[in-house]
């Protein structure tokens, strides 16, 4: 494999970028709003792998100022600014994200190969069509007139907001899956992977278009439980107001209902967890040949459970700030 060289006559990458959008309110206290708008993104001159020919001694490789990239989409999104205690906010955007190249290595295979380069717009791995988000958010308010939670009465007969400056916030994401490529054969690991672990040959072929297949799609739900509790320590002097703080007390947890998303897989089999090697002819010639059969198969699937295949599970954070 040849090794990429700096190249000091690199550009700076342009981007283009347009937005055009418009709020209407729905009622005339105007605590609801629709929002509409429509981007345009055109980068250019990205930087990409590139095998310059007919170079004296020899042909090599470094980067060049080749790729471009155009990523277009639109928002729709609804809110209702806080009314009582509760508010929420709503959007869907749909976004085309399509460019000749999603990194400066993306086209490293290519190049090292010697083929010449194709400027062929396809689907850039961050191209996520469908982007769904919902967040609820419930507090109660202080004062007078304001908090309408429940409330204990003291033997002095002062009242005590339970609940005040308490709530809850809840926030649901649902996102399309990104474009991968699929491999025709079984290799060990990821390809495109900077250390492919034991050794095995990593050529393969693709089946399709260049990240013509998709990830599933990605649900989570996260909540945060919160409560401020204001303070104000006395001054030296009673001419002194003293100092206030805000004590944050909040509970937040992640993935609430444990969702378990695939954020990428294994492009033979388009399984997170099982990269096909093993079951395939290859592997099935490759493992009798080992020192200890039983060992390697057993540390090979030790091995394909990559945890960044996979979002986090639930995750719960008990927490204090502090705003003075």
């Amino acid at each position: 494999m040849g090794s990429v060289i700096a190249n000091p006559a690199l550009k700076p990458v342009q981007t283009t970028d347009y937005e055009l959008g418009f709020t209407q309110a729905l009622n005339e206290r105007r605590t609801t709003a629709l929002t509409f708008s429509a981007f345009y993104r055109a980068p250019k001159d990205e930087i990409e792998t590139y095998r310059f020919l007919d170079a004296y001694p020899v042909s090599y490789l470094a980067y060049n100022n080749i790729d471009f990239g155009t990523i277009k989409g639109l928002t729709l999104a609804y809110s209702l600014s806080r009314v009582g205690d509760f508010k929420m906010r709503a959007a869907y955007t749909l976004q085309f994200a399509t460019g000749t190249g999603s990194g400066p290595n993306s086209g490293y295979n290519l190049a090292n190969s010697g083929n010449p380069y194709l400027q062929i717009p396809i689907p850039l791995d961050f191209d996520q069509r469908h982007n769904i988000q919902v967040n609820l958010d419930y507090h109660f308010q202080s004062g007078e007139g304001l908090y309408d939670g429940p409330i204990i009465k003291t033997h002095s007969g002062k009242s005590i907001e339970l609940l005040a400056n308490a709530g809850i916030n809840l926030n649901f994401v649902a996102t399309s899956g990104t474009p991968y490529t699929v491999q025709g054969n079984a290799t060990e690991g990821d390809p495109n992977a900077q250390n492919v672990g034991i050794g095995i040959a990593q050529h393969y072929s693709l089946v399709g278009s260049v990240n013509g297949s998709n990830l599933p799609w990605q649900y989570r739900v996260d909540m945060k439980v919160d409560k401020d509790f204001p303070l104000t320590f006395k001054g030296k002097d009673k001419d002194h107001e003293g100092h206030k703080c805000d004590v944050l007390v909040y509970v937040a947890i992640t993935n609430l209902l444990n969702t378990e998303n695939v954020l990428n897989v294994y492009h033979y089999t388009g399984s997170p967890t099982d990269d096909g090697y093993l079951a395939s002819a290859e592997g099935q010639q490759a493992t009798p040949q080992q020192t200890s059969p039983k060992a390697f198969v057993d540390q090979y699937k030790i091995k394909e459970q990559d945890p960044t295949y996979l979002s986090l599970p639930r995750t719960i954070r008990l927490g204090v700030s502090f705003n003075f």
